[in-house]
């Protein structure tokens, strides 16, 4: 397998955890600041991004790596 596909792969792995994973924890601190709710949200929305960021990378690397 080329090095440069798999330098790709884990670019996009690791630039995908890194937005969806921000991004969810910044969707839970606005929700709390509008709800008034303390970090309750924000830790929430944190774990459920990595979690499904976790399964997306995933499938990401196996088909990258051309496994089904």
């Amino acid at each position: 397998m080329p090095r440069l596909r798999l330098f790709l792969i884990s670019l996009g792995a690791g630039t995908m955890m890194a937005l969806f994973g921000f991004g969810g924890f910044l969707l839970g601190a606005w929700l709390d600041n509008v709800l008034g709710l303390a970090p309750c949200l924000s830790l929430l929305f944190l774990l459920l991004s990595l979690a499904v960021t976790t399964f997306l990378v995933y499938r990401l690397v196996t088909w990258g790596l051309g496994r089904r």
